[in-house]
């Protein structure tokens, strides 16, 4: 039986509000307590007001209604966008499940607006979100279908993944009752990837409901495999009804297939599930008659009449026609093949009455092609009835006439002959037409396939192409790292190490550089690589250049000549990105030279040479023309424009003799353009080539690079007397954490204030009633973590206080999170003390005096206290350097972590014996900090991989045995270097 989209959203709508009552009710009294401690109608109180009328919606509907009225009358009473969207869709939501239909669309539309005003693209979302929801409930598609579309754009540019994938999947729905689908295949895979990025217990209505898309366009093995997907995902949720969905999907889909045992199976099985939940739906109606239709088939026809019967009585009592007409349909021909054809006949009445009843809806909501195609299916149905009708007085009138005369009778039995064979030729000439049309449609079908299937051929081939000549980009610094560390296990000279060492550090600055650029190939395509400017030395570049290459000249027995003409001594710009042409330029020429001579020479190409005049001025611009002239293979003529394209080089031997990737020329390039420079290249094949980039640099002053390198003679102390007085909120809810920034702050920053919070909650809690001058906000908290902290910070309060977030993650993904959530800056776990006082001096612009080279350097470290460095397990080398030679501070902290760790070693040997992997996983997160601050690196990257292998049990469970052995080792030696010290 064909699914319909009414049992979709059903199931949907179980999935969406199902939740967890506990936490719920806890967090109700919470809120409760929360706004008896706010009695003045300011943005606070209404901010508690709102949340507890939402948490109220399914518990008490009309304290929800009351509460909600008032928060939005205060927030119309104070202007505050944010609390009267909110409010909106509160007063929509709960007028949506009452009589008052209008009233709900009033208040969601009016709420998307103010949120559409106010910039805040998730509101307006969710607004829109959930009108479309109730149009489709009412089964206005076209409407619902407009709704959700609407809020498309919005939803991409929110970034939420959850309101992208709803809103793509009821599309999805509402062109599979259309037919479309095609669209509603391309939408519910939308859903499908991003409720599969969320780990949303919505995947499995997903999976079922692609599977059923495929399913309508004949792809039976596609939707048996993601309906037994949908199956497997609802088993691993332990949520009995999408389960019992996923099996009937399963059981409509193998009796399309006609393949009767597995659809019995799957539609009893269904039907058990369904029973021990309770149901007595739409949904159990529609699996009723896809059993009955399973045991038509199996001619098993008075279990057939049965279970037609039961789905009749479900489908019409819910007034769901969509379904009930084919259960019409099977009655009829169940009827006709038991020989009962005058209530075959009926139920044929009452299935075309249907049928003509819901065609003539479709009628208005199809497009052309689907109103061609539906007028030429009615027109066979009506045929058939009309002979079905025929067929029917004709027996009347012959069993009446054959006992008068049996030659009347004889002659009514050909007459009826003729009709039918001449009714079989119409249907052979429609059964014609109609698999040209499918053929048409499998051809067309083939053709995307195919090409399809070359564009992953070409995929596959650049990917192939890629992983095989990455090597060339990372060949040349690694080159100078091998062959410098080697030179310094022979060269005694002091200086001649140091010299060494310089050019192995940056070698591997620049290494990581490339690696980075080449990963992030296609964003620099895209025009989204940033450039970053800085003041460096010309002279120190070209030396580090000469440095990295002199090695393979020397091997190579090349001469290679480095010179600097007439350049400006300092110049800002993006260095690493200046080095990195350079050394795909440089590492070309020598790759393709013999023998001779490989030259890199700076020159200063401005016209004049214009010198800043006084302080006021502008910085002076000039533009230096780097040139890399080799003596090499040259470049044939005809090459010469291509040598730019990705993984293309000169001829095809190149690579195969000289290796590389091919995408050198591409970097350097690209960008040469992006520092609005150009490169330019002559070469003659046998003779060698040259290449020249010019690029326009700004001339910085000796002043300006005397004050870049005084920045680095500031110390704790200065930065701390900077910040004497102020008043600084923590919301860290690890003890640990909290002890170590209070210390942190009080030993460095004279008369400073600092109050610790535990979460979110008692953040925002907080704020209305205190003043405070900066925010340090740990990311995971418990209850309310720190970017719904800082959302509702910024976009519900509208306070404009500075917020560092504290992350023990350095993923670029992770940090732009948490700059889009509106935090100003980011320090990364484990911090030192100078890190965290030079992030707050940043943001607050409060900068110590610098007293310049005089005073004499001691060092970023304080002298720290007796150390012992035989230790196997433990490494205190950061604890010293935080606590900067504090030895009662020090053994404070090696007390806390002798006094907590075993205590969570039990915790989680409790928690494994009892498989309970969610306490695992929050027991190792709060034991990350105190493993960090001793140094138990690899205890900390376990729990960072218990934490992001949740769901894999038997690793979890190596891992967490792997860590407890690390920390018991590691409390031994604490324990020893507290009685040492």
């Amino acid at each position: 039986m064909k699914r319909f989209l009414q049992a979709s959203v059903f199931i949907w709508i179980i999935i969406l509000f199902s939740t967890a009552l506990f936490a719920q009710n806890k967090l109700i009294d919470s809120l409760r307590i929360s706004l008896q401690q706010h009695p003045e109608k300011d943005t606070a109180r209404t901010y508690f007001i709102l949340r507890l009328a939402e948490e109220l919606l399914n518990l008490d509907r009309e304290e929800s209604i009351t509460l909600a009225k008032e928060g939005v009358s205060i927030a119309y009473s104070l202007n505050h966008p944010a609390s009267i969207f909110r409010g909106c869709f509160v007063m929509g939501k709960a007028y949506a499940e009452t009589v008052y239909d209008d009233s709900s669309r009033i208040y969601f539309e009016r709420g998307a607006k103010t949120a559409r005003d106010a910039g805040n693209l998730a509101w307006e979302v969710k607004c829109l979100s959930q009108l479309g929801v109730n149009e489709l409930m009412k089964g206005n598609y076209e409407e619902s279908l407009k709704v959700f579309q609407s809020a498309i754009p919005a939803a991409e540019k929110s970034g939420s993944l959850s309101l992208q994938a709803s809103i793509y999947s009821n599309i999805a729905g509402i062109f599979f009752h259309q037919e479309d689908y095609i669209k509603s295949l391309e939408y519910e895979l939308k859903g499908y990837n991003l409720f599969k990025q969320k780990e949303d217990v919505r995947v499995v209505l997903a999976l079922a409901n692609t599977g059923q898309s495929y399913g309508a366009l004949g792809k039976h093995d596609s939707a048996v495999h993601y309906m037994k997907l949908a199956v497997e995902k609802a088993v691993f949720y332990k949520d009995s009804a999408e389960m019992a969905y996923a099996l009937s999907c399963l059981g409509d889909e193998f009796n399309e297939m006609k393949q009767v045992d597995s659809a019995l199976y799957y539609y009893q099985t269904a039907l058990s599930v369904y029973d021990h939940l309770g149901y007595e739906s739409s949904e159990v109606g529609g699996v009723y008659g896809g059993l009955a239709e399973v045991l038509l088939m199996k001619k098993d026809y008075t279990e057939a009449l049965n279970y037609f019967k039961k789905s009749e009585l479900i489908l019409e009592a819910a007034d769901y026609k969509d379904q009930l007409e084919y259960t019409l349909k099977g009655l009829s021909d169940c009827y006709a093949a038991t020989g009962d054809y005058r209530n075959a006949w009926i139920y044929m009445q009452k299935y075309t009455a249907l049928h003509d009843t819901l065609n003539a809806i479709a009628k208005t909501e199809a497009t052309k092609q689907l109103e061609r195609k539906f007028s030429l299916s009615q027109k066979e149905k009506e045929i058939e009835l009309l002979n079905k009708e025929k067929l029917l007085q004709q027996k009347e009138v012959a069993q009446q006439r054959l006992l008068k005369n049996i030659f009347i009778g004889s002659a009514a039995l050909l007459l009826l002959l003729a009709f039918l064979l001449f009714n079989r030729y119409q249907f052979k000439q429609r059964t014609s037409k109609q698999l040209e049309l499918q053929n048409k449609i499998i051809q067309e079908e083939k053709q995307r396939a195919e090409t399809a299937q070359q564009r992953a051929e070409k995929s596959e081939q650049f990917k192939s192409e890629f992983l095989a000549n990455m090597s060339h980009e990372i060949r040349t610094p690694m080159n100078a790292i091998h062959g410098f560390t080697n030179l310094l296990f022979e060269e005694e000279r002091e200086e001649k190490r140091m010299q060494y060492l310089n050019a192995i550090k940056k070698s591997s600055d620049n290494l990581l550089v490339l690696v980075n650029d080449i990963l992030d190939l296609s964003k620099m395509e895209a025009g989204k690589m940033q450039l970053e400017k800085t003041l460096f030395r010309i002279g120190d570049a070209a030396g580090f250049i000469r440095e990295t290459f002199q090695l393979k000249a020397d091997e190579k027995k090349i001469d290679w000549q480095v010179t600097v003409e007439n350049v400006p001594a300092i110049v800002k710009g993006d260095e690493a990105r200046i080095t990195q042409v350079l050394l795909n330029l440089v590492g070309n020429a020598m790759k393709f030279t013999e023998k001779g001579v490989v030259s890199l020479t700076i020159t200063n190409v401005t016209p004049a040479l214009d010198a800043v005049s006084s302080a006021n001025a502008l910085p002076a611009t000039c533009e230096l023309q780097f040139t890399v002239a080799d003596s090499g293979t040259g470049i044939p003529a005809d090459q010469l424009n291509k040598i730019f394209e990705s993984f293309t080089q000169a001829t095809g031997s190149s690579h195969r003799k000289f290796g590389g990737t091919g995408l050198g020329l591409t970097i350097a390039k690209n960008l040469t353009e992006l520092m609005n420079g150009k490169l330019e290249v002559k070469s003659e094949a046998g003779k060698g080539s040259r290449f020249s980039v010019i690029l326009p640099l700004e001339i910085a002053t000796e002043e300006a690079w005397q004050q870049h390198q005084q920045k680095e003679l500031i110390y704790e102390e200065d930065l701390g007397e900077a910040l004497r007085g102020i008043s600084i909120l923590v919301a860290e809810d690890n003890e640990y954490n909290q002890l170590l920034i209070a210390d942190t702050l009080k030993k460095y920053i004279p008369e400073v204030k600092v109050e610790v919070v535990n979460n979110g909650h008692e953040l925002i809690a907080r704020l209305p009633a205190a003043r405070f001058q900066i925010i340090l906000m740990d990311v995971q908290m418990p209850e309310m973590d720190g970017y719904q902290a800082t959302h509702i910070i910024r976009n519900e309060l509208h306070i404009d206080l500075p917020i560092i977030a504290l992350t023990a993650s350095v993923v670029r993904s992770d940090i732009e999170k948490c700059l889009q959530a509106g935090m100003n800056a980011y320090i990364p776990k484990p911090f030192s003390a100078r890190e965290l006082l030079t992030g707050i001096s940043n943001l607050l612009k409060r900068y110590p005096e610098v007293s310049g080279l005089e005073r004499p350097q001691k060092g970023i470290i304080a002298e720290p206290v007796t150390r012992n460095q035989q230790y196997q397990w433990i490494n205190l080398e950061h604890l010293h350097e935080l606590v900067a030679g504090d030895a009662v501070q020090l053994r404070r902290y090696l007390t806390l972590f002798n006094e907590l760790i075993p205590a969570r070693i039990s915790i989680l040997k409790a928690a494994l014996e009892s498989d309970d992997y969610l306490t695992v996983r929050k027991t190792v997160h709060v034991m990350k900090p105190q493993m960090a601050s001793v140094g138990l690196l690899k205890a900390k990257k376990l729990a960072e991989a218990i934490e992001s292998n949740y769901h894999r049990e038997h690793r979890i469970k190596a891992d967490a045995d792997e860590l407890m052995q690390l920390c018991t080792g590691a409390l031994e030696e604490v324990r020893q270097e507290l009685v040492t010290n």
